[in-house]
């Protein structure tokens, strides 16, 4: 049967993204005679003896056995004996379609009609020989022609709701599949995928939950429906399906491997990091799963841990292209744009119409000082992708070379084709700034920030034009957002520490300026100091996890030798050492990076989240507290505080720093799992809540801005 996604250990398939280990049902269009996934005899000839079925049953189980030259000699000799059997002919139909002899298929089942024209069998299995076919037009009528006589037969009805979703007609589909009866695990799963592509969302989970609680031990079903949810991006009803799969049946690696992939979509990284080192236990030469754990790495702000993975990756994959392609942005983002050169050159021989690899290739060229390259890219990327993500990265090649005229054309191609395009808006903004339209500026800015409210250079030009119009109170808002979303906010706590002093909030602008000055000792974007990165990866993955930790911590050392001060290099080296399982090392380096940040509230709690994560929640407790006393406003370090408290099992104090998050705060889903477990294990009777140990979105952000 191929309703469900099947977990074949030895003999999977698998591609990146969540794997279907077979190919489900929803994906496919059974084969001839399996109306409903089996070949099932049912007699057009109710006066036939036993002695004529028997044999027609040891020809089913021929087939299903792919003995199909035993099967029709059997065939052919029930239809010697009886020219008009109908059955014969449909099984012998089936025969020739699972060999994918078309036409003697086709002239078994046409035989079939001449005997039974109205055999409801015959014209689904000659509906279901014309989809294998791709003849989708005549497929439809055969199934249309079997409902017209008999509206609820269940196979026309799953058949064609199956055809239906292939030709993209969702809500068509639906009701058909409704009027499958009984109504069995297929179509159920098939009718989960129609509302989910007719945008019913609310009604595919319904049908989804009842489809599970109706089958709670089969480990199956969970798995296959848990692949289905996360391809519809349901990722936590996807991953609470595969907990399930995975409780049922632990350590298997496919079940492993698509609940780290949903842990990873949900943003809940160490459940992620857990689950697909699980997996990779099972089968470290996984490239799809090294994939995997090298994005939850990427996203944590770990772009070297990263990058070894994907080298891992690219060994054992090169022609995954995927992989090239993480590989060589993770690269760009540290600033190795020479590097990512040839990598990306290499994917665009593999899959040269891939879009992505031509702005990524584009992006590098022109970082590296390339620019008539860059161009050239970008203007391939436009004639393989004309949008107005292509226009614009053409665009800013002009505006970066103050060719503003020639800019602009390009970023009102790209408004023409997404009129909220917010790069193209905050582009044509930027230029109307710069030549002191100032107006048209602002409205352009604004119009952005409507399309993209985290727009983090919208929100710093704006500002900017608050500040110049003495708009200090819109101007400072609009600053604690920047700062919130910008990967390199340190002139926005500068500006924004210069705003409070004109409000004269002395103790806010103090706050903000000690976090400038934390940000503004690190080294300022400045790749890792490795002249050949790969060769150096390369070299690195040859040693013991051990030795790659002491190689860093060496590193680290000598980072810090060269340029001391630098809070990030002494971030990484407390980090490592927790690695090693050295924590008195890891306290003596914090303490040096207390001395320098001690007043800078967003340091402080990055070092506590980074504390707690090794279980040193006193000193993790200490810092969240420093932080509080910094920003006594701040719901993130409440909730931080709160969250170590529990996990060090002092209840009382965890509630009590829970109930001074703000009424916003408390709408939070993390804060209200954080809740319900701490009142689940202090309080009697207790209830059920699930929480992640985790730090709030907004301090994982934080983190990666302080620690790139």
């Amino acid at each position: 049967m191929l309703g469900r996604a099947s977990i074949q250990f030895q003999q999977s398939n698998r591609r990146l993204g969540f794997l279907l280990i077979l190919a489900l049902v929803m994906l496919a269009i059974p084969s001839p005679g399996y109306g409903s996934q089996q070949v099932h005899i049912k007699s057009e000839n109710p006066g036939q003896s036993a002695a004529v079925v028997s044999p027609l049953q040891q020809a089913e189980q021929l087939i299903q056995q792919g003995l199909f030259d035993q099967a029709r000699a059997i065939i052919d000799e029930q239809i010697r004996n009886n020219p008009s059997n109908v059955d014969a002919y449909n099984l012998l139909g089936i025969a020739y379609a699972s060999e994918k002899d078309y036409p003697h298929a086709l002239d078994s089942f046409e035989r079939a009609l001449k005997i039974a024209p109205d055999s409801k069998t015959t014209h689904n299995n000659l509906g279901n020989l014309y989809v294998s076919q791709q003849k989708l037009e005549l497929a439809e009528k055969e199934f249309t022609t079997v409902l017209k006589t008999a509206p609820l037969n269940r196979d026309a009805n799953y058949n064609l709701g199956l055809l239906l979703m292939a030709k993209g007609a969702p809500l068509a589909a639906i009701q058909h599949f409704q009027r499958v009866r009984p109504l069995t695990v297929e179509a159920r799963f098939n009718l989960v995928r129609a509302y989910f592509a007719a945008g019913q969302t609310a009604e595919a989970l319904q049908v989804a939950r009842e489809l599970s609680a109706g089958h709670k031990h089969d480990v199956q079903l969970h798995f296959t429906l848990g692949v289905l949810l996360a391809s519809a991006k349901q990722y936590k009803p996807a991953q609470l399906e595969l907990e399930q799969a995975n409780a049922l049946q632990p350590e298997t690696f496919e079940i492993l491997h698509n609940l780290g992939q949903a842990y990873l979509r949900n943003h809940e990284y160490p459940k992620a990091d857990l689950t697909l080192n699980r997996a990779l236990k099972l089968k470290p030469d996984s490239a799809e799963t090294l994939y995997l754990l090298a994005q939850d790495y990427s996203e944590q702000a770990r772009p070297l841990d990263a990058l070894e993975l994907l080298v891992r990756a690219h060994k054992l994959a090169p022609q995954n292209t995927d992989v090239i392609f993480l590989m060589a942005r993770v690269s760009m983002t540290q600033n190795y744009f020479e590097d990512a050169i040839p990598l990306l050159e290499s994917g665009l021989k593999i899959a040269p119409q891939r879009a992505d690899l031509h702005a990524a290739l584009g992006e590098s060229y022109f970082m590296s000082g390339k620019t008539e390259r860059a161009i050239d890219e970008f203007k391939a990327l436009i004639a393989l992708d004309p949008s107005a993500r292509s226009y614009t990265f053409m665009g800013l090649s002009y505006r970066h070379l103050g060719r503003f005229d020639e800019a602009l054309k390009y970023f009102d191609e790209g408004l023409k084709l997404d009129p909220q395009s917010a790069s193209c808006l905050f582009n044509i903004g930027f230029i109307e700034e710069r030549q002191g339209n100032y107006a048209r500026a602002d409205d352009l800015f604004q119009k952005a920030l409507h399309s993209n409210p985290d727009y983090s250079e919208a929100l710093l030009e704006l500002a900017n034009l608050r500040v110049k119009d003495k708009k200090f109170v819109e101007a400072a808002e609009l600053l604690r957002r920047y700062v919130k979303v910008s990967r390199d906010p340190s002139t926005g706590y500068y500006k924004l520490a210069m705003v409070e002093r004109s409000l004269h909030q002395t103790e806010a602008a103090q706050r903000d300026l000690n976090v400038f000055q934390t940000l503004s000792k690190n080294s300022s974007g400045g790749p890792y100091p490795y002249q050949h990165l790969f060769d150096y990866l390369d070299n690195r993955a040859k040693l013991s996890s051990q030795a790659r930790t002491q190689l860093d911590v060496a590193e680290l050392n000598e980072q810090i030798q060269k340029h001391p001060g630098q809070t990030q290099d002494l971030y990484l080296l407390a980090e490592t050492y927790l690695k090693l399982g050295k924590p008195n090392l890891a306290r003596d380096t914090v303490a040096q990076l207390d001395q320098l940040s001690a007043g800078d509230y967003r340091t402080q709690t990055g070092v506590g989240v980074l504390l707690a994560r090794y279980h040193l929640y006193d000193d993790a407790i200490q810092h969240f507290q420093s932080a509080l006393r910094a920003n006594p406003e701040s719901d993130d370090v409440k909730f931080d505080l709160a969250d170590a408290y529990f996990r060090k099992g002092l209840y009382a104090n965890a509630l009590e720093a829970a109930q001074k998050v703000s009424a916003v705060g408390q709408q939070d889903d993390a804060f209200l799992a954080l809740l319900g477990d701490i009142e689940a294990t202090w309080a009697k009777p207790p209830r059920r809540w699930k929480y992640s140990a985790m730090p709030s979105a907004e301090i994982r952000t934080m983190i990666s801005i302080i620690f790139p």
